[in-house]
């Protein structure tokens, strides 16, 4: 047979000039040698044999090569004809093929979206996940033209051509594709929501919803997603695994309570035996229930350890006691251990605060050098200052620091991003200086090291004789005379939208402002040693970014004081009047155009202004002493805890890198020890806070 038929179909094909030929030729000889005519006989052999899955299988190879064929002429049909692609392209369509497959039983559960068209055909429909912010969907255009530019670009299409919808035009269209879907179902319609997002946000009941349950008086059930033993059985049965998972949480929620007699309820005890005698999940079963008892509890470190981790003086910043503060178990691993990730050749947050801040020190340096008044400063001139040395930062030979940035033209495009970032902070630094007689002192000053004419840091002498040191580097100190008195304030640089918050500060997670106060209240007779009469002014964040600016601000205020109120400085000043009068002193009513405060009519601030009296300051700055001495003899005490903080939505396990190492779990948590639980920060006013440093200072 195969010397019969195979030479002659090969010549036949050898001699197409074109795939129709081709195809054609292929296809007769398929029916002549009678392949066709088998697969009808296999397919009518099954479907005698009841066997209808096989009988589609046959059915749905023979029908994809004739569709294959038809595609490849009406597509490729006059294209010259080359053996290796047409046999590849059958190839590729055979292995790409979808084969639909006959249901074991006539019961099937089909997964769809709301907005994608549905079958009519369906007895019960489940809406999962009917909350508010999915019914209706929350549009948002990602497109490269906005909703204005479509309309626009559309007004000059012919009536043939057309762009997608606006985002306001699929909103309108929500409740119909969700009126369809519910539509759906001829015996049952069931909405499941959730009350919580998985970010801890809350989330309500879709509005369509709410309203069909108020028209109908339909009653909403709650289930919770974790069962304890007194809940009802039947809503948690389902499939083998599902039910088991339930069990452990049952069994896990009993253990919480009574360790040595797990009390459960006679059904979910039936379900226990059950699952011990299944000859599938017995084991599994064991095995997930030796857990139960499972306790990931570090221990706190023994002395000769502690001693040889961190020696008998501690010599930290203030960011490492404030991780401390946040989770001690952390601090074990990232100070103690000293483990880290690998280092992987990009421009990463933290590399780009550095640039912001030598940049900017460069610049203020040579300011400085050339007595130059920044408020002189044109545009221009600013562009070729700030040009010329984040230059030489990036071609500096000797510093392989910034390599990365002249590493690819992407890299160029990521520098030139940030010198416009630069350079619009320089204006509005400027454009600052024109509004109070405030002004950079120095920068970059390292306290608490040695060498070089440094600042004096903190230190505090411990129990055992050991001691603690805090070190650091503050970005910039301001200074200014105001009247017979001379101010002295601390300015730390931020890549985020930083503000001052009382709890974090009170409670040892964010030090940084009141610690750095704290090393310039103790330096102010170094700074200013020919005033007899030195001050405070405050600490403040400035929000380092390239702002974007909305057209409602520009056309209510303008471009330059838009411009002022998207970098005002953020923090805590000292509630003294000749210190708030001459931070600006053309300001006699209405908000300050660079600092945090507000006037009256009468020139007095507003209670909502970010001001603290000076004898409430002093309290902060002994409390925040306190919170190092106690972070030191934690650490020296063996302390590893772990035990993040929680407050509000944020967490301290949200950006760690060590989660795979402390397998964190609050389920694991119990109320006989303080790890794998939340220390939940208390939200309290800053005059409630206020009130506690004066209590305690009593």
């Amino acid at each position: 047979m195969v010397r019969d038929t195979l030479p002659k179909f090969y010549k036949r094909l050898a001699k197409a000039k074109t795939n129709r030929d081709a195809a054609g030729v292929l296809y007769r000889f398929l029916n002549e040698v009678g392949v066709a005519d088998q697969l009808q006989a296999w397919r009518d052999a099954a479907i005698d044999a009841e066997n209808i899955g096989r009988s589609s299988q046959i059915e749905q190879v023979w029908r994809t090569f004739c569709s294959l064929l038809d595609e490849c002429v009406a597509i490729l049909g006059d294209k010259p004809f080359i053996a290796a692609d047409f046999w590849a392209l059958l190839y590729a369509g055979f292995e790409g093929a979808d084969y639909s497959q006959i249901p074991s039983t006539l019961d099937q559960v089909a997964v769809s979206e709301s907005g994608m068209v549905q079958m009519g055909n369906r007895k019960v429909t489940f809406m999962i996940g009917a909350n508010d912010d999915n019914m209706p969907a929350r549009m948002v255009n990602e497109s490269l033209f906005g909703d204005d530019d479509v309309a626009q670009l559309q007004q000059n299409l012919s009536d043939d051509k057309y762009l997608s919808d606006s985002a306001d035009e699929q909103m309108a269209s929500e409740p119909y594709l969700n009126y369809l879907a519910f539509l759906t179902a001829s015996d049952r319609l069931i909405f499941t929501y959730t009350g919580q997002a998985s970010d801890e946000t809350s989330v309500q009941l879709s509005p369509y919803v709410q309203r069909i349950a108020t028209h109908f008086g339909l009653t909403i059930n709650h289930y919770p997603a974790i069962p304890t033993s007194q809940q009802p059985v039947d809503q948690y049965v389902g499939t083998k695994r599902a039910t088991l998972h339930h069990l452990i949480q049952v069994i896990q929620d009993a253990y919480k309570d009574d360790q040595q007699a797990v009390n459960l309820s006679a059904e979910w005890w039936f379900i226990f035996r059950a699952f011990n005698q299944d000859p599938e999940l017995a084991k599994l079963t064991q095995k997930l229930l030796s857990s139960i008892a499972y306790k990931n509890d570090p221990k706190p470190l023994k002395t000769d350890i502690v001693t040889g981790l961190y020696g008998d003086k501690l010599d930290v910043s203030i960011s490492q006691l404030q991780s401390f503060y946040e989770n001690p178990y952390e601090y074990f691993l990232k100070y103690g251990l000293r483990l880290q990730e690998r280092e992987k050749f990009e421009l990463s947050s933290a590399s780009t605060g550095t640039f912001f801040h030598e940049a900017l020190d460069r610049i203020f340096k040579a300011v400085h050098e050339q007595h130059i008044d920044l408020t002189t400063l044109s545009d221009q001139d600013i562009h070729d200052l700030v040009a010329e040395n984040v230059q030489q930062m990036i071609t500096n030979p000797d510093n392989y620091q910034y390599v990365i940035l002249t590493s690819s033209n992407r890299m160029t495009y990521l520098t030139s991003q940030l010198q416009a970032t630069i350079q619009q902070m320089i204006q509005v630094m400027r454009d600052q200086q024109t509004a109070t007689p405030m002004r950079p002192s120095t920068t970059e000053k390292v306290f608490g090291q040695p060498s070089g004419n440094n600042l004096k840091g903190l230190s505090f002498d411990l129990a055992d004789n050991r001691s603690v040191n805090v070190r650091g580097r503050i970005d910039r100190i301001d200074s200014m005379k105001a009247g017979d008195k001379h101010y002295f304030g601390i300015v730390d640089y931020k890549s985020g939208n930083k503000t001052f918050d009382y709890n974090e500060a009170y409670t040892g997670i964010s030090m940084q402002l009141l610690t750095y106060l704290d090393v310039l209240k103790q330096n102010l007779a170094e700074l200013s040693p020919d005033d007899p009469d030195v001050s405070l002014a405050g600490a403040l964040y400035l929000h380092i970014i390239n702002a974007k600016l909305k057209t409602a601000d520009l056309q209510k205020s303008g471009f330059d004081a838009a411009l002022l109120d998207q970098h005002k400085y953020q923090g805590i000043l000292v509630s003294d009047p000749d210190l708030i009068s001459g931070l600006e002193p053309d300001l006699e009513t209405g908000k300050s155009e660079v600092y945090p405060y507000k006037l009256t009519t009468k020139g007095k601030p507003y209670k909502s202004s970010a001001l603290i009296p000076e004898q409430d300051l002093e309290a902060f700055l002994a409390h925040t002493e306190g919170l190092i001495i106690n972070a030191a003899n934690k650490i020296f005490a063996g302390d590893i805890n772990l035990s993040p903080t929680k407050y509000g939505s944020r967490s301290a396990m949200q950006h760690t890198n060590y989660q795979s190492i402390m397998n964190f779990d609050p389920l694991l948590g119990d109320r006989q020890s303080p790890n794998n639980r939340y220390r939940l920060i208390e939200k309290l006013s800053p005059k409630e806070i206020i009130e506690k440093l004066r209590e305690e200072q009593k």
